[in-house]
């Protein structure tokens, strides 16, 4: 769980995913808290007449699924379709229900709404997936759900309290506000769901450091286990490496790493060493399997500015319990 946390706080591309729905849920949360509300004082009906409004929300998700998101898929990127999403569910369903006072007058726009919210909540969770490398996927679209949750259920507070100070109308008329508003601060931001199209996360296990000679000794929870991987950099180069070596970080921290460094060797100011920690010996194996070929692109413009006879050398040091468990092993 700690492991699929890191690899989120270190996931760019990912994050703005996170973002987005949250952006979204939250003003959305006003449609399953409110609309029960609004149909039994606003759109005079029965008991059946409710069930009619979210049937047709629900129709508009299915008929979406089938015929439209299909259709529009190839036609537009997915950053604008989840933008474009978010307003009409706004307009149509939220400002819809706080505007018509007859039930009929509703059903176009729920039918409609229903259609939008399923393309956005669809778009979302492909975007997800898209972020994330096999290995941490399942942790990660935990996180999806538990973001959802967390603002539906914040969304749901914000809007019923405010409908029991203002009324229904007004909270909903909000709830719109604040969906469109939260989704074009959210691009304004920078948070573009384009980011995560393109990432190529296949293994990229050539990229992995030999460990063959702390392999044959050490056990799976020895450790911690400290890397040191030791660059020469020319000095026109440096300002270009310490940039690469940013991207370069952010990805062994999302592999594993508990902290990484990077520090110039003082006395000679070409000497750059890489540093980072992981956990246990077991873990140093999964972290060197984990490298997508994303995240090489960074690591190989590093090992290409070193200037050395071959490549970087690295060294693997043992956490002090690490060498006391090894030292019993072999007394025992």
């Amino acid at each position: 769980m700690r492991t699929g946390v890191r690899y989120v706080r270190n996931a760019p591309a990912f994050g703005i995913v996170l973002v987005r729905l949250a952006a979204f849920v939250f003003g959305y949360a006003a449609i399953p808290a409110l609309l029960a509300v609004a149909v039994r004082t606003r759109l005079p009906s029965t008991v059946g007449g409710y069930g009619v409004a979210p049937g047709v929300f629900g129709a508009g998700s299915v008929l979406a699924a089938v015929f439209v998101l299909p259709r529009i898929r190839s036609r537009m990127s997915v950053g604008a379709l989840t933008a474009l999403g978010a307003v009409v569910v706004a307009v149509t369903v939220l400002a819809g229900v706080a505007t018509f006072t007859t039930l009929p007058a509703v059903l176009p726009g729920l039918l409609i709404g229903g259609g939008a919210s399923m393309v956005v909540g669809s778009l979302m969770q492909v975007s997800a997936q898209n972020a994330l490398p096999d290995w941490v996927r399942g942790r990660g679209l935990a996180i999806v759900q538990l973001v959802y949750q967390a603002a539906l259920a914040v969304g749901a507070v914000v809007w019923g309290a405010l409908a029991g100070a203002f009324g229904t109308p007004a909270a909903l008329i909000a709830a719109g506000g604040a969906t469109m508003a939260l989704t074009l601060a959210a691009i304004a931001a920078g948070a573009r769901l384009r980011a995560v199209e393109g990432l190529d996360l296949r293994p990229a296990s050539l990229w992995a450091a030999p460990a063959a000679e702390l392999a044959s000794g050490a056990a799976p929870d020895d450790g911690p286990v400290l890397t040191l991987v030791e660059y020469e950099i020319g000095d026109d180069d440096t300002v270009t490496f310490q940039a690469a070596m940013r991207d370069v970080g952010r990805a062994r921290r999302r592999d594993g790493a508990l902290r990484w460094s990077l520090a110039t060797d003082a006395e000679r100011p070409t000497r750059q060493l890489e540093s980072y920690l992981v956990s246990s010996w077991a873990e140093h194996q999964r972290e060197q399997s984990r490298l997508t070929r994303a995240d090489a692109r960074p690591l190989r413009a590093a090992y290409d500015l070193h200037r050395g006879q071959s490549r970087p050398s690295v060294r693997y040091l043992l956490g002090h319990h690490g060498r006391l468990h090894l030292h019993g092993r072999r007394r025992g």
